[in-house]
């Protein structure tokens, strides 16, 4: 009886991971030209882009993946290089960002992105040990 329920558990648990891999896999999967789309989406709706400058943002960002995947395959091991080039691209692409979006928008932007920066690091070093905890969350 124990090795029928070891046997059940051990099943569940593969078919349980198994579906959590797809569903990483699904995301990942997305083309940069997807994920550049949808990036340019949700800048426009936080910062009431026009169309011009949703077009300009969407082409940024492909441009800033496709390089940083170049940068990432070049530099396999070397840490510090990836780091020091990865530091340029983002420079690149914060300046991009200025010279297309208003004064308004650029502080929306800025202040936005800092926030998600600090839900990140907050998120990163606080452990959940509840599920009220979890559900705290927005």
């Amino acid at each position: 009886m124990k090795k029928l329920f070891l046997g059940i558990g051990c099943i569940f648990l593969f078919i349980a991971s198994r579906g959590q891999s797809q569903e990483n896999d699904n995301q990942a999967g997305r083309s940069l030209s997807q994920r550049a789309e949808r990036f340019a989406e949700k800048m426009k709706s936080e910062l009431q882009l026009s169309d011009e400058q949703v077009n300009k943002i969407r082409q940024v960002q492909l441009d800033f993946w496709e390089q940083k995947n170049k940068i990432l395959e070049k530099y396999t091991k070397e840490k510090k290089e990836v780091q020091s080039e990865l530091r340029l691209l983002r420079q690149k692409r914060r300046q991009a960002f200025r010279e297309i979006l208003t004064n308004e928008q650029l502080k929306k932007w800025e202040s936005l992105s800092k926030a998600r920066r600090r839900s990140k690091k907050a998120n990163k070093f606080s452990p959940k040990t509840t599920e009220e905890d979890e559900s705290d969350e927005p």
